[in-house]
Formats: structure tokens, C-alpha cells, sequence
């Protein structure tokens, strides 16, 4: 650029306005000095600043403001930033304190850029938040100390912790710049803690099974059990500590089968942040809900002949571990030999009973209730045992008993083995039946217990199933033959 200057002997400062550097050549002291200004915007350490004035006075040396008409000077400006030192140079506009409005993630090392916008060279200043730590010329400033620096700079702050709240949080903090404080915000977003599906586990003992849950990366977190039931699984990798911001596993046991004939609830309850040490703060609590199956028993059927039985067996199949009772719930003729038992294994287990014999001619049906686990709400199957009728009948003579005393002739009874029975009356009409009682098969014997003088005559008998639940009985005859009519009665007198 080239200026024509009218002359003006401004003359030469001395005394106390006098200057040690060209930088503080501002003109004091001195009326009309003439000078040269270069204004505009000026970026600087990633700041645009305003209104930037370089101000430049000709003479011969610092102090010297006289310009001579007609002469050239040149003058060489190389423009090396905004020196606070340089008294020359004045800046009309400082922007404030630049950062945006996104807020700084929950996690731990989470991180946020704030501008300063300070006039290079100028000194600010402000104490670290306790949470943060800032990233200065490659060194890290903990919370809780001062940082303090000469002109623009971008500043990273980064989470110490991370957030313990399932809220934001967010810290006011002064930066002293420019001889005024700023205010600049740092709001760091509310951490999470999130859980999976719920956990299913056979009603077995050792049975496993696992669930997940993921935290903001960096939260502290526990995890704890409600029930005596419930354990950590052998291969559970942990129960606590610092979480990874990405899912982690949490595997569970059974201690013992499920005693009962319901489901049974326990839970895992994982809390994070505050949440672990403030116990009204449910903000980062949750809960994973463990089921156990119930456990089961399945009984069997048998079908047995009506004879009396002794150590039948019959199984029934239960959830493995538990121990066992037994007992008939309907039929008084079936005796348990084995009532209780246990633990359960995994074949089918058996149980000895007797049966004694039916002396009905219908089937009967009996039932054997077997409770596993616990004794009032434990599982129970049933075991169906069902008898034959018994078989049974009788017949008299067919033919007749002679008219001579002591006459004999034969029936029988054709029963079950072991079926008892007996026969009423004994004698009837003179004559006799042996036996009068029994069990089973059994030959009869009709006596005719004085000679028959008369008419035929027949003797009546009724045979009857003892202990049977309806009358079962049949009626049997037994005749003697007529007597002879043409009887010689002797006078003895007259002989």
C-alpha cells in the first residue's frame, strides 16, 4: 500500500512517556502524531475475534513521531497474532466462552469440549468440579484443582466417574476471563441399567440358567439373591463391580428341588450408582425375576386277581431329590408294606403293598396317594390298584341220603383260593352239614342223623360269603329218603 504523508513534526517523547519497545509506541504524550491502522477480524487459536485494530506510528524509533514530507518509508508489518504485550494493538470484541449444548456422556471417561475464548496472553483461571478432570498441553488436571492459563484455548473435560444418578447432572463453574467471570455448564447425562428376560429353572436341584443385564460402562454395581434356595452358579463371573457398558451375564442355581407342587419365586436384584448406597433410591434398581417348576409325581395302575397278595409292587416316578410318603386314601383291604421313602432318583421308584381278598364278585378299585417334598403342599401322583371279584358258589347232593341213620351224600363249594365262607344252620331236619365252614374249594357232607320212618324230608342250608359288602350267599338242599310203611311193632310182654 503506498500513503502520501503530509508532513508533521510530532516530534520525539521524553521524560516519563518515554518507551523501552517499539510494542508500546501508542503516541502518549504527544499531540498529532500521525499513524497507520490495519483493522479487522482476526482468528486466533481457534477463536474469531472482532474489531482487531493494529495501530502503526512511522518514525525513526520508539519514541520519534516526526514524518518528513516527500519521503518514502517502507515499512515491513509481519502479523504474528494478537500479543497482549503489544500495546499497539486493541481488540474491539471477545466472543464468550464457546461450547455447545450436547450433553457430556453418563459413562466414566466420557468427554466434552469447551472453547476458551480468552484475548491470547491473557491470563484466566477456575477451580475443577470434582467429577471432571480437563485435558491441558497433554496433562490432566484432577477435580478439585485450579487450572490456569494465558489465552484461547479448547479445553476437554472428562467424567472421572460416571454418572451414579438415573438423572442429569450438571455443574456451574466460574472462568475468570477478561477481568469477568463466565459461567460455563457441564451437564452429563443421566446413567441407565437395564435387565433381560426373566429366568426359568427346573424344579431340580443344580438346575441353571442366566439372565443379563447392561449399565452405563464404568458404573459401580452389586447383584444379590433373595432366596436360601437360589445360589450363584459355579461359572457366574461375577456378583459385583464396574460395569462394562455392554451386557453382562448373571447365572444362577437351585440349591435344592422344588418341594412343592406350585412354582416358587425368588428374584436377583441388581442396583447401580446411588442406588447401592442410598437405600431410598430406586433410580438404578432392578429386578430379575427366577422361577422354579413345580415338581411333579406320577403314579401307575395295576390290575391284581382276586386271591390275597402279598408284596405287590407298583412305582411311580418324582422329581429327583425329594423324599416321599405314602398312604391309601380309599381301600382298607390294601396295606402299605414301604409308607415313606427317599430322595427320589432318576429311574422309576417302587412301592410294596399286600392285598387281601376281594369277597365281592365286583372289581373294587383302591388308591395310593403318594406326597413328595413338602408334607402339606408337595406334589402328589396316585397309584391305581385294581382286584378282581372273587369267584363262588355252592351246590347240594343230587342224589338222596339213604333212610338209614348216618346216611351220607355230597355238594360243594367252588371259590377262590382263600375265599372264606360259612354255611347256616348246621341241621336242619335231622340232618347235617360238614363242614360248616371254610375257605375256597371244599367238599360237602350231608349226614342224615337218624333213620327216616316218614316221608321224604329235606334239610335246608345257606352259604354265605363272610366280609363281602352286598349278601352273597345261595341256598343248598340236602333230602333223605322216605321211610318204610309196613312196620312190625314187638309187644314184649306178649314174646
Amino acid at each position: 500500500m503506498c500513503w502520501y504523508l503530509p508532513k508533521n513534526m510530532a516530534g520525539t517523547v521524553t521524560g516519563d512517556d518515554a518507551v523501552d519497545s517499539e510494542k508500546k509506541k501508542t503516541g502518549k504524550g504527544i499531540s498529532n502524531a500521525t499513524y497507520i491502522e490495519l483493522t479487522g477480524e482476526a482468528v486466533q487459536g481457534g477463536v474469531t475475534y472482532k474489531n482487531v485494530t493494529f495501530r502503526f506510528y512511522p518514525g525513526s524509533d520508539q519514541n520519534n513521531y516526526d514524518i518528513i514530507r516527500n519521503s518514502h518509508y517502507t515499512v515491513n508489518v509481519t502479523l504474528v497474532g494478537i500479543d497482549v504485550s503489544d500495546e499497539r494493538i486493541t481488540v474491539g470484541e471477545i466472543p464468550p466462552v464457546e461450547f455447545d449444548t450436547e450433553k457430556m456422556p453418563a459413562e466414566k471417561g466420557g468427554e466434552k469440549k469447551v472453547q476458551i475464548t480468552a484475548r491470547p496472553g491473557q491470563e484466566w483461571s477456575f477451580d475443577m468440579p470434582q467429577w471432571l478432570s480437563a485435558l491441558i498441553e497433554g496433562k490432566t488436571v484432577s477435580g478439585g484443582a485450579t487450572v490456569a492459563y494465558q489465552g484461547p484455548y479448547q479445553l476437554t473435560f472428562q467424567a472421572m466417574e460416571a454418572n451414579p444418578r438415573a438423572e442429569d447432572r450438571s455443574v456451574d463453574f466460574p472462568v475468570h476471563i477478561n477481568g469477568e467471570d463466565q459461567k460455563v455448564t457441564i451437564t452429563q447425562s443421566a446413567s441407565s441399567l437395564s435387565t433381560t428376560d426373566a429366568i426359568s429353572l427346573a424344579a431340580t436341584a443344580d438346575a441353571t440358567s442366566s439372565s443379563s443385564f447392561t449399565a452405563t460402562k464404568g458404573l459401580l454395581w452389586d447383584a444379590t439373591l433373595s432366596e436360601s434356595w437360589l445360589s450363584w452358579a459355579a461359572d457366574n463371573l461375577s456378583t459385583s463391580g464396574n460395569a462394562e457398558g455392554s451386557s453382562q451375564i448373571l447365572k444362577v442355581r437351585s440349591n435344592s428341588p422344588n418341594p412343592l407342587a406350585t412354582g416358587r419365586s425368588g428374584k436377583i436384584t441388581v442396583k447401580a450408582g446411588a442406588s447401592i448406597i442410598e437405600a431410598d433410591y430406586d433410580g438404578l434398581r432392578k429386578e430379575i425375576n427366577v422361577t422354579q417348576a413345580a415338581s411333579t409325581v406320577i403314579g401307575s395302575t395295576k390290575e391284581v386277581s382276586a386271591e390275597t397278595h402279598k408284596d405287590l409292587k407298583s412305582s411311580f416316578t418324582a422329581t429327583l431329590g425329594l423324599n416321599w410318603t405314602a398312604s391309601v386314601t380309599d381301600g382298607s383291604w390294601i396295606n402299605l408294606s414301604t409308607p415313606s421313602g427317599g430322595p427320589t432318583t432318576d429311574s422309576a421308584e417302587s412301592l410294596t403293598y399286600n392285598v387281601a381278598i376281594n369277597p365281592n364278585a365286583d372289581s373294587r378299585t383302591g388308591y395310593i396317594t403318594v406326597r413328595a417334598g413338602d408334607k402339606t403342599f408337595g406334589p402328589t401322583g396316585e397309584i391305581t390298584v385294581t382286584q378282581k371279584g372273587s369267584l363262588f358258589s355252592a351246590t347240594g347232593p343230587i342224589e338222596m341220603i339213604d333212610t338209614i341213620a348216618g346216611s351220607q351224600a355230597y355238594g360243594s363249594v367252588t371259590a377262590t383260593e382263600g375265599l372264606p365262607w360259612t354255611i347256616y344252620p348246621t341241621t336242619d331236619n335231622d340232618i347235617t352239614v360238614s363242614p360248616d365252614k371254610g375257605s375256597g374249594n371244599a367238599d360237602l357232607t350231608f349226614t342224615a342223623t337218624t333213620a327216616n320212618t316218614g316221608a321224604e324230608r329235606t334239610g335246608t342250608f345257606i352259604v354265605s360269603v363272610i366280609g363281602t359288602s352286598s349278601d352273597r350267599s345261595t341256598e343248598i338242599k340236602a333230602t333223605q329218603a322216605a321211610g318204610i310203611n309196613n312196620i312190625v311193632t314187638i309187644n314184649d310182654t306178649i314174646v
